[in-house]
């Protein structure tokens, strides 16, 4: 498991533009993914390196020590981190989890790619993902 202890559940955040007068209400969400070859390797990959995933509520909140995350960690099995994370090369999938997102009122989705992989995933996504919500 890595060192992070940064919570990889969706959380809302609020932010006003700064501008005086400006009534902007931002609403971001962080999204985990793993991009891989196959669902099963990403599956694999997110178990391994994002475990902290399938941590339920506000558990990844308020734990407050790494040792605590550890054991947490241990509580989840494979199938419990898929559930949270969306895994593999299909660019449908991770469109919807975006348009889900959207749907729930955000308006910037960070994407987290968990893995080595950062260039495929970039270029994945810049080919396959992102023109879907561009003009």
């Amino acid at each position: 498991m890595g060192s992070s202890t940064r919570a990889a559940t969706p959380r809302r955040i609020s932010s006003s533009s700064g501008t005086p007068g400006a009534a902007i209400n931002r609403q971001y969400i962080e999204t985990a993914v793993c991009w891989a070859e196959s669902e099963e390797i990403g599956q694999t990959t997110a178990y391994e390196q994002w475990p902290t995933a399938a941590n339920k509520g506000e558990l990844n909140r308020v734990l407050p020590t790494p040792t605590h995350y550890e054991q947490a960690a241990k509580m989840a099995t494979p199938e419990d981190v898929a559930e949270h994370v969306v895994c593999g090369p299909d660019p449908e999938v991770h469109i919807k989890k975006i348009e889900e997102s959207i749907g729930k009122g955000f308006d910037h989705v960070c994407i987290h790619q968990i893995g080595q992989q950062q260039r495929e995933f970039m270029e994945f996504y810049r080919k396959e993902v992102l023109p879907h919500f561009t003009g």
